[in-house]
């Protein structure tokens, strides 16, 4: 993954985050080519990205989809490997070989590096039809009709990780996705899109930090209600300071003359 990880390199950066890769073979779905979104995204990102490249109506597909998709793909694949983080794929980035072709010779392709994951957020893939990767070249082959029905069919194929060490075992999950893939190409002549990501990462705890902006310190967030109520504090401080201000400056005459001696 010389190319399309290359920006992953400090590590501190990459904890507790997942990778995602959206591609689509032969169809522009809006994501641009080989673009990379270095910000920190949430599940909803990847949702409404999905729903734009299914051609759900009224869905721009937020900061991902950069353009309106010119096609809807006749399948959807959602890859969850288990295991994958964006720290592991720092490291043994090169084991993603077929990730990486499709990333780079797809008519369509996007990489963000920093995903979070959340437990307490639904997600469209409880929805969806889901497959253990073990099973899914059978499962695709059971059912040709999903490649021709005309409809966007949206399938989730969980990628269990396999025994050995995180490199072999990365390795063998790229594999199953590459198989996969170039079955669901050869029976939709390429008219498809996949996103791979992690699967079961949770949110990280610690500072959230970003590699495209290397701040240090945390930024502070003020709502509208907060600022109004500060503005407004502000203008009465103001005002009694004023009015303060007046009242002890007024001055009266040190003596006052008797009004006989005044005529």
């Amino acid at each position: 993954m010389q190319r399309t990880l290359a920006l992953l390199l400090p590590a501190a950066a990459c904890a507790g985050y997942a990778p995602a890769f959206l591609w689509s073979e032969k169809i522009d779905v809006g994501l641009g080519h080989e673009t990379q979104h270095l910000h920190e995204h949430g599940p909803a990102d990847l949702e409404r990205a999905l729903a734009a490249i299914q051609g759900q109506p009224g869905n721009s597909g937020g900061a991902l989809v950069r353009g309106k998709p010119q096609a809807s793909p006749e399948v959807t694949l959602v890859f969850l490997v288990d295991g994958l983080e964006t720290e592991l794929v720092r490291e043994h980035g090169t084991s993603l070989e077929n990730v990486n072709h499709l990333v780079q010779t797809s008519a369509s392709s996007a990489t963000v590096p920093f995903t979070s994951r959340s437990d307490r957020h639904a997600t469209i893939y409880e929805k969806a039809i889901r497959v253990p990767g073990g099973t899914a070249e059978e499962y695709l082959e059971a059912r040709p009709e999903i490649f021709t029905n005309g409809a966007t069919d949206l399938l989730v194929i969980d990628v269990a990780s396999a025994s050995g060490s995180p490199a072999a075992s990365l390795a063998a999950q790229d594999a199953l996705v590459g198989r996969v893939s170039r079955a669901v190409s050869r029976a939709t002549n390429g008219r498809y899109a996949a996103l791979v990501t992690g699967g079961g990462l949770k949110e990280p705890m610690g500072a959230r930090r970003r590699l495209a902006a290397a701040a240090t310190g945390a930024a502070l967030r003020i709502d509208r209600d907060l600022l109004m109520a500060l503005l407004v504090s502000l203008l009465l401080i103001v005002i009694f300071l004023s009015g303060f201000g007046c009242l002890f400056s007024l001055q009266t005459p040190r003596k006052f003359d008797e009004a006989s001696k005044a005529q």
